[in-house]
């Protein structure tokens, strides 16, 4: 990655990145069943690996905006100080001047 992330920005892309090598893993060795109590395991153990797939969505896409506010505003944002799965706007910083960037 080109871009410098935080500790908890790099903990939490390795996460991101196991979830992808679980999810091959899972593909690899299983196959949807034709029958409802088969596809129902399969669905269920596929939903297991990749766990909250929006929030890392979320998260990935919050790593975008970090160059952009380092190179337009001069400010450092740490997108993994505030979990995915909370309520509320996704980046919020505030310049030196006060001024709130949303």
């Amino acid at each position: 990655m080109s871009e410098i992330l935080t500790t908890a920005e790099q903990r939490q892309y390795d996460t991101v990145c196991a979830k992808d090598r679980a999810l091959r893993a899972f593909m690899d060795c299983n196959r949807p069943c034709a029958e409802p109590a088969g596809l129902l395991t399969y669905l269920t153990a596929l939903k297991n690996t990749l766990g909250n797939l929006n929030n890392d969505v979320s998260f990935v896409a919050s790593l975008l905006v970090k160059p952009f506010l380092k190179s337009r505003f001069g400010i450092e944002f740490d997108a993994a100080l505030k979990p995915q799965g909370a309520a509320g706007v996704d980046v919020e910083c505030t310049l030196p001047d006060g001024t709130l960037i949303v």
